[in-house]
């Protein structure tokens, strides 16, 4: 059986392993800072608080949630800024 997370396009993935809200999102900033803009990235996040994290984080931040079903998540980095 395939999941929809099967399907999804995404150069880089980051095990979050079961980290909780404050370690989750400062290592996903380290994580997110080297790469190019608009990287895909498939989280994989088991804490059960991690929907909303990372939904709060994404807007916060301007990365984009592509698409998510727990605990797999899509995310899309923030295009640069133009100058």
């Amino acid at each position: 059986m395939t999941s929809p997370e099967d399907s999804w396009s995404y150069t880089y993935e980051y095990d979050a392993d079961d980290k909780a809200c404050g370690d989750l999102i400062f290592d996903l900033r380290f994580f997110f800072q080297p790469l190019p803009a608009e990287s895909r990235v498939r989280v994989t996040a088991l804490d059960p608080s991690a929907p909303v994290d990372l939904t709060a984080w994404c807007r916060s931040t301007g990365h984009k949630l592509i698409d998510w079903h727990h605990p797999y998540y899509l995310i899309e980095k923030r295009a640069n800024k133009p100058t």
